[in-house]
Parts: structure tokens; C-alpha cells; sequence
């Protein structure tokens, strides 16, 4: 959210006795700092007026055996700035009493070590500073669980990291400072 400076005409039109040009200055400074702080805002995903809002929603997550343990893919669509990280917990319950968390970070897939133990998983996004999105499970509204430990084959294309694209490699927290064709809007 751009940072909105109050009196800016108001300065631009101040008069000092001597210095007829104090006022314009004056305000040619500020307007260069409050760019400087908006470009700053940008580029560290901030909110300089309070906690930035979390990224939209997950999609969706898929979760599938592997020879040791589970691979969960997550399905993140829309316009969402770089810096987006992602949250995966598992649990031996639908209820997710006493969930494992794992973090991967700004990349969508993960392999998780976690063996041949029957279990459901929930995932969501969130921002350094933000509070979180609403939690995704594997098998949609309801949970499902899914049994680990089995020689299965790797998934065809990965979901990607930050804002690359889905199947894009070296991308971290992604090659551009958003998805989608616009800016998100912050709140």
C-alpha cells in the first residue's frame, strides 16, 4: 500500500523569506523518500502502514506415497507477491491434534521422510510478515489420509518455487516480484 504523505501541496507552496524556493525543496525531498519507502514496500513485501494481508487462497495439495515416506505437491494460483512461503503439517488424526509442520519454504513440492505411517496433511501460505491463508487438505474439504513407504514414480511436473512457473527450476523465491498480469492489490 502506498505510503500517503499529508500537506504535500501545502509545503510545495510554502514561502520562507530569503529562500523563495524552500518550499519545492521541501517537497521534491519528501516525494523522493516516501518513492524510496514505496519501492522498499515493494520489493520486501511490507505494508509501511501495518502487517501486509497473507497471499490468496491455496488451491489445492496432493499428497503420494514414496519409497520413504510422502510427497505433497501444493496448487498455488493468482496474483501474490515474491516471498510467498509454504506450510505443510501432518498428522495422524483428520483433526490435526498434535500436527507435524514442515516448512518448504518458497518451493511447492516437498519430500517428507515420514515413512509408512498412515497420514493426513493440511497446507497453506504465508507471507514473512502476514498472518497465514486457509489451510488446504489432501482430499479437499474432507481429509483423506495417505500411507507412506511405497516405491512409487516421481510426479510428472513439479508446482515450481515463489512466482516461477509451474515445471521452472533456479526460481527461490521467484525471478519476478509478482504473479499474475498485475500487481496484487494490497490491503
Amino acid at each position: 500500500m502506498p505510503v500517503n504523505v499529508r500537506n504535500l501541496a501545502w509545503l510545495r507552496g510554502l514561502q520562507i523569506d530569503g529562500v523563495p524556493d524552500a518550499g519545492a525543496r521541501l517537497h521534491e525531498i519528501i516525494t523522493d523518500l516516501a518513492k524510496g519507502m514505496n519501492t522498499m514496500e515493494q520489493q520486501t513485501n511490507s505494508n509501511m502502514n501495518g502487517n501486509p494481508a497473507p497471499p490468496p487462497a491455496l488451491q489445492s495439495m496432493t499428497v503420494t506415497p514414496t519409497s520413504v515416506g510422502h510427497h505433497v505437491s501444493i496448487n498455488h494460483e493468482g496474483d501474490y507477491y515474491r516471498g510467498a512461503t509454504y506450510h505443510v503439517e501432518s498428522a495422524d488424526n483428520p483433526h490435526f491434534t498434535n500436527p507435524f509442520p514442515a516448512y518448504t519454504g518458497p518451493a511447492r513440492e516437498i519430500d517428507l521422510a515420514t515413512g509408512s505411517h498412515k497420514l493426513y496433511f493440511q497446507a497453506f501460505a504465508s507471507y514473512p510478515n502476514s498472518g497465514n491463508t486457509t489451510q488446504v487438505y489432501h482430499g479437499g474439504t474432507t481429509p483423506q489420509a495417505v500411507t507412506g513407504g511405497v516405491s512409487t514414480p516421481r510426479p510428472a511436473l513439479s508446482r515450481g518455487s515463489g512466482t516461477g512457473k509451474p515445471g521452472q527450476g533456479l526460481s527461490g523465491y521467484g525471478p519476478t516480484p509478482y504473479t499474475g498480469s498485475k500487481p496484487p492489490v494490497r490491503s
